[in-house]
């Protein structure tokens, strides 16, 4: 479970890396909660994550990301999954190098996981 979980997750960061938004969204669920790094505020809902990642996608470039350290939880129906994220980007004209802690939840919708809840802690 622990390996389907992380499989899942690194496909999420290999689909950003590529600005794939269709791809990164259909790994959330309809009410996820999520913190936006830029407006330093928290969101909610897949609509506003939509808006989030169709406005980004048009101002960052070069993005690389590395996750690792996974330790993984699962009971029933929902999962959390904490790691260690290393992404590079340039967003808008400017390149940034961020190492965050990262805690995902997720839970099962239609025999499916879908990420509920995203934090990462910038150092």
């Amino acid at each position: 479970m622990s390996d389907e979980l992380e499989g899942i997750v690194l496909e999420m960061f290999e689909d950003l890396d590529k600005l794939d938004v269709d791809k990164i969204l259909g790994c959330f669920s309809q009410d996820v909660q999520w913190v936006d790094e830029f407006t330093e505020e928290w969101k909610f809902g897949k609509s506003n994550l939509e808006s989030f990642f169709s406005n980004v996608a048009n101002s960052i470039t070069n993005m690389k990301s590395k996750a690792s350290n996974f330790r993984t939880v699962v009971s029933g129906e929902n999962a959390l999954v904490t790691f260690m994220l290393e992404q590079t980007y340039t967003h808008d004209g400017q390149n940034v190098d961020l190492k965050a802690p990262t805690t995902m939840a997720f839970n099962r919708e239609n025999g499916a996981w879908k990420v509920s809840l995203l934090h990462s802690i910038p150092l």
